[in-house]
């Protein structure tokens, strides 16, 4: 079974992987949902992709791929492991993973690479949904 210790030290292991749109490869170029599919794959807990998205990708096709491929949470149920999604501008468009501390381990353009940074206010703001990959167990 699979923990959520084990999906943050695997998304641990991509740290410092460049930003790059559509990327899918650690060490090499990712982007938010590149790191939420990677990390995935890593561990054997999904399959799933979405590929051919723009730069700024539709908040309602983000969210039906997330809805098909995970298990969907309500706000507040979120724990270390699960996968969080924001607004930018008006609708859903950036992915992080939900750090022990409350922290979260994320990619885009304006950091320039996978960093484990501080859930802010500002980011809290902006959260607008929840996931968790599938067969997860607490630990």
């Amino acid at each position: 079974m699979t923990t959520t210790a084990d999906i943050l030290a695997e998304a641990r292991t991509w740290a410092g992987t460049p930003f790059r749109h559509q990327g899918r490869c650690k060490g090499v170029g990712v982007d938010c949902l590149g790191l939420v599919v990677g990390v995935g794959q890593a561990l054997g807990l999904s399959e799933a992709d979405g590929a051919g998205y723009p730069r700024q990708p539709d908040g309602a096709a983000l969210l039906a791929g997330l809805e098909a491929a995970y298990v969907p949470l309500g706000l507040g149920r979120q724990k270390p492991g699960d996968i969080l999604v924001f607004r930018i501008r008006s609708t859903p468009q950036h992915l992080a993973l939900l750090t022990e501390s409350g922290g979260m381990i994320h990619v885009h353009a304006a950091v320039g690479r996978v960093v484990e940074t501080g859930l802010d206010a500002t980011w809290a703001a902006r959260l607008v949904a929840a996931y968790r990959y599938p067969g997860v167990v607490d630990g």
